[in-house]
Protein backbone atom coordinates (compact mmCIF):
# COMPACT_ATOMS: atom_id res chain seq x y z
CA UNK A 1 0.00 0.00 0.00
CA UNK A 2 2.95 2.49 0.80
CA UNK A 3 4.46 1.93 -3.18
CA UNK A 4 1.21 3.14 -4.23
CA UNK A 5 0.84 6.28 -1.91
CA UNK A 6 4.40 7.13 -2.55
CA UNK A 7 4.36 9.27 -5.23
CA UNK A 8 1.19 10.97 -5.17
CA UNK A 9 -0.37 10.98 -1.89
CA UNK A 10 0.49 12.78 1.54
CA UNK A 11 -2.44 12.69 3.50
CA UNK A 12 -4.35 8.84 3.22
CA UNK A 13 -7.40 8.02 5.59
CA UNK A 14 -7.45 3.93 5.90
CA UNK A 15 -10.17 1.57 7.23
CA UNK A 16 -9.26 -1.91 8.45
CA UNK A 17 -5.43 -1.84 9.33
CA UNK A 18 -3.94 -4.36 11.23
CA UNK A 19 -1.44 -2.35 13.68
CA UNK A 20 -3.36 -3.00 17.43
CA UNK A 21 -1.35 -0.51 19.05
CA UNK A 22 -2.50 2.75 20.04
CA UNK A 23 0.08 5.80 18.76
CA UNK A 24 2.42 6.29 15.71
CA UNK A 25 4.87 4.32 13.63
CA UNK A 26 6.37 4.77 10.30
CA UNK A 27 6.14 2.85 7.14
CA UNK A 28 8.02 2.26 4.11
CA UNK A 29 11.78 2.85 2.66
CA UNK A 30 13.91 6.17 3.49
CA UNK A 31 12.73 8.88 1.49
CA UNK A 32 8.94 7.78 1.31
CA UNK A 33 7.62 7.29 4.26
CA UNK A 34 4.35 7.38 5.85
CA UNK A 35 3.68 8.04 9.47
CA UNK A 36 0.50 6.09 10.46
CA UNK A 37 -1.63 7.70 12.99
CA UNK A 38 -4.09 5.71 15.08
CA UNK A 39 -6.29 5.29 18.50
CA UNK A 40 -6.89 2.31 20.34
CA UNK A 41 -10.16 2.28 20.21
CA UNK A 42 -10.58 3.43 16.71
CA UNK A 43 -12.06 0.37 15.34
CA UNK A 44 -9.42 -0.44 12.59
CA UNK A 45 -9.38 3.22 11.10
CA UNK A 46 -6.03 5.07 10.46
CA UNK A 47 -4.71 8.63 9.21
CA UNK A 48 -1.45 7.90 6.80
CA UNK A 49 1.04 11.29 6.69
CA UNK A 50 3.61 11.72 4.69
CA UNK A 51 7.29 11.81 6.69
CA UNK A 52 7.38 15.74 5.26
CA UNK A 53 4.25 16.55 7.10
CA UNK A 54 4.93 14.89 10.19
CA UNK A 55 5.85 17.74 11.95
CA UNK A 56 2.84 20.00 10.90
CA UNK A 57 0.57 17.58 12.93
CA UNK A 58 -0.45 19.43 15.42
CA UNK A 59 -3.39 16.55 17.49
CA UNK A 60 -4.65 13.81 16.42
CA UNK A 61 -8.10 12.99 18.04
CA UNK A 62 -11.19 10.09 18.04
CA UNK A 63 -14.01 11.76 17.09
CA UNK A 64 -16.41 8.72 17.03
CA UNK A 65 -15.19 5.14 17.15
CA UNK A 66 -15.07 5.36 13.08
CA UNK A 67 -13.85 8.91 12.61
CA UNK A 68 -9.75 10.31 13.46
CA UNK A 69 -9.90 13.57 12.74
CA UNK A 70 -6.29 15.45 12.33
CA UNK A 71 -4.87 19.37 12.32
CA UNK A 72 -2.14 19.95 10.37
CA UNK A 73 -0.51 23.44 10.55
CA UNK A 74 1.07 25.07 7.18
CA UNK A 75 1.95 27.89 8.52
CA UNK A 76 5.25 29.63 8.67
CA UNK A 77 5.19 32.27 11.51
CA UNK A 78 7.82 35.32 10.71
CA UNK A 79 8.81 36.72 14.22
CA UNK A 80 8.94 40.70 14.33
Amino acid sequence: MIEALADRVDVACIQEKRWRSSGCRFFGAKGKRYKLFCMERSDGVGIFVAEKWVGSVVNVKMHIERVLIAKVCNVKVIPN
